[in-house]
C-alpha cells in the first residue's frame, strides 16, 4: 500500500489481536491500539485518531462489538471489519445496521485481510477524490455551500440553472 493507514484493533483474543498487528505491521500499516473491550478501545481514541478498525463482535465487558461499532460511528463515521466467529444470520442482520465495511469470518487469513484493508482504504480515497471535485466544479460554477447557514449563494447568471430568478432571495433558501 503506498498510503498510510491508522488501525485500531478491538479483539478479545490476546494471540489473534497480536497475530493481526504483525500482520498489518509487516506491510507498514500503524496499528495505533489494542484492545480487548469497548471502554479500553474508547480510551484509546481519545488520544488518537484512525482510518479504519478492526472488530471482533463478541469482546470483554457489557458492551459488544456490534455496540461499540455504533457508538464509534456516532462520533465519526469509521469503516470497520467485523473479524468474528459469528455465522448466524442474526448476528449478521444486528451488524448490517451499523454498515461495516467487511465481516469476515475466523480464522483469521492474513491476505483476505489485507485485500480488504487496500478495498476499503481506495474506496475512501475515491469517495474523497469525488468530493473535492464536486465542491471544485460547484464553487468554479458559482455555487456555495456555507456550514454556517446551510444555504447555497449563486452567481446571478448561474442561477437559471437551479431554476432561479435574479429576484429570488437565495440566502433564505434552505438546503
Amino acid at each position: 500500500m503506498e498510503y498510510s493507514i491508522k488501525v485500531l484493533i478491538v479483539e478479545d483474543n490476546w494471540v489473534l489481536s497480536e497475530e493481526i498487528r504483525e500482520v498489518l505491521q509487516k506491510e507498514n500499516i500503524e496499528v495505533v491500539g489494542q484492545a480487548d473491550n469497548a471502554q479500553s478501545a474508547f480510551e484509546i481514541l481519545e488520544k488518537e485518531v484512525i482510518d479504519l478498525a478492526i472488530v471482533d463482535v463478541t469482546i470483554e465487558g457489557k458492551t459488544d462489538g456490534i455496540e461499540f461499532a455504533h457508538q464509534i460511528n456516532e462520533i465519526r463515521r469509521t469503516p470497520i471489519i467485523f473479524l468474528t466467529a459469528h455465522e448466524d444470520q442474526e448476528i449478521i442482520e444486528r451488524a448490517k445496521k451499523v454498515l461495516p465495511a467487511a465481516y469476515m469470518i475466523k480464522p483469521l487469513h492474513p491476505k483476505n485481510l489485507l485485500i480488504t484493508i487496500e478495498l476499503i482504504v481506495d474506496q475512501r480515497l475515491q469517495e474523497a477524490s469525488i468530493s473535492s471535485a464536486a465542491a471544485a466544479a460547484a464553487t468554479f460554477a458559482g455555487v456555495a455551500l456555507t456550514e454556517d447557514t446551510g444555504y447555497f449563494v449563486s452567481y446571478p447568471e448561474d442561477m437559471q440553472i437551479f431554476g432561479l430568478s435574479f429576484a429570488t432571495n437565495v440566502g433564505s433558501m434552505a438546503l
